[in-house]
């Protein structure tokens, strides 16, 4: 009888606040980490004026080298009503070989997931994609090696003065497929298009990080 079991390398835990970069290597003693994947959870939870009615964001954003942008953040419309300006949608394919657009305009704040159809595909070889706005790049996702395979990416992050431009992701080097060609599939967007405001206690949210390099 053959027992599936999950090797871990590395794995180390940090509570960080919005806007920090949690830099792996340096907290490792400038040890280096490969294909490893960083989750989070909400590490604080606070009530406030908003009576709840805001959105909750909070993500480890990759940019490289064991780089991590980490975002944390409560967010809600400017005027009247708390999601003035939100749009939302689910489900919809892409082609991941292309670049594709979610949205053109000013975000002033997103979050997403994207998956392929199959939970036993992905990219290998060294390969990935980018999530932009216009000229920046808010997420770098790669995988190097055929050891592994890189199934999903979340992204979400939080700008108040809004950035202006086409948003969407692009891949990255020449993709190779663990089984074949499949399609992306968007889960849960939130793109907000008009002016935010924060949680007036934002400097207190913090998220736990859980930093993993092995099989997942």
């Amino acid at each position: 009888m053959w027992l599936k079991i999950s090797t871990y390398q590395k794995r180390a835990e940090y509570v960080v606040q919005n806007g920090k970069i949690l830099n792996l290597r340096e907290q490792q003693h400038n040890i280096a980490w490969n294909n490893e994947r960083v989750f989070t959870t909400m590490n604080s939870f606070l009530w406030g004026s908003y009576a709840n009615r805001g959105t909750y964001i909070f993500n480890a954003n990759p940019l490289g080298d064991n780089h991590y942008k980490v975002v944390s953040s409560m967010v809600v419309a400017q005027n009247g009503n708390w999601d003035n300006g939100l749009i939302r949608w689910s489900g919809n394919q892409y082609n991941p070989t292309i670049e594709n657009h979610f949205y053109n305009g000013t975000v002033y704040a997103f979050s997403f997931m994207m998956e392929f159809l199959s939970k036993n595909n992905g990219l290998i070889g060294d390969c990935g994609f980018d999530v932009f706005i216009g000229g920046d790049i808010l997420g770098r996702y790669r995988i190097n090696g055929n050891n592994q395979y890189m199934q999903n990416l979340m992204c979400g992050d939080v700008n108040t003065g809004g950035w202006n431009g086409a948003f969407g992701f692009r891949p990255i080097g020449n993709l190779q497929f663990k089984r074949s060609y499949e399609n992306l599939v968007v889960h849960y967007m939130n793109i907000w298009t008009q002016p935010i405001r924060l949680h007036e206690q934002q400097n207190a949210i913090s998220v736990k990080c859980l930093a993993i390099e092995g099989d997942m």
